[in-house]
């Protein structure tokens, strides 16, 4: 498990948030602070950076999640289009999709100590259409919310340490999302083979 060690005095609040202007990781053009995950872009480009327009951007965010109690913590991802999200070196979704719903949620789980702080990234892609990316979790006590600021900080070295950056083309993968947000909270979801176009990044 990779527990985040770096000094405290070289941490500073929000996710380091690095947006491409591709949707496979490729031409960084943006580099800037996110104090959290919670963006609906829909048809818009996304505001304060240099991308060419609202389709065909993806954004990659790294940084130091700190736990707040010790448990099992349901992670919850709300994307259109594609998501990949490790905490703690772990792999907890992996959803690089073409989405065709308004609202698909992935969930992943992950046992974490409270009061330990974790290595978090986030990677995200669109491909055209609607584009929104949210970031959820729940532990012992705590219903669903948006992972808050407060529990999110960064530093200016490179990707959270245990999590190489990954990117490649789509492929054929087996997809699985919560129903909705009533059978996300029951831990209900359906899971479907889906061949995705592969197309040149």
């Amino acid at each position: 498990m990779a527990v985040a060690t770096r000094s405290q005095a070289l941490q500073v609040p929000g996710l380091k948030a690095e947006y491409f202007d591709d949707h496979g990781l490729r031409t960084l053009v943006t580099t800037r602070v996110d104090s959290r995950v919670n963006f609906e872009w829909e048809y818009g480009r996304p505001e304060g950076t240099a991308l060419s327009d609202g389709e065909y951007f993806s954004v990659r965010w790294t940084g130091i999640l700190t736990a707040p109690v010790t448990g099992t913590y349901t992670f919850t991802t709300s994307t259109d289009d594609g998501v990949r999200l490790w905490v703690a070196g772990q792999s907890i979704i992996d959803n690089w999709t073409y989405q065709d719903d308004y609202d698909p949620l992935s969930q992943g789980t992950v046992s974490l100590v409270g009061g330990q702080t974790y290595a978090l990234v986030m990677e995200y892609f669109e491909g055209e259409g609607l584009a929104h990316a949210q970031f959820f979790w729940e532990y012992p006590g705590q219903e669903r919310q948006l992972v808050p600021a407060s529990a999110l900080t960064h530093d200016d070295g490179p990707s959270a340490p245990g999590v190489p950056p990954v990117s490649g083309k789509l492929s054929p993968r087996l997809t699985c999302r919560a129903d909705d947000a009533l059978g996300a909270r029951a831990g209900r979801t359906r899971c479907r083979t889906r061949m995705h176009s592969r197309r040149r990044w």
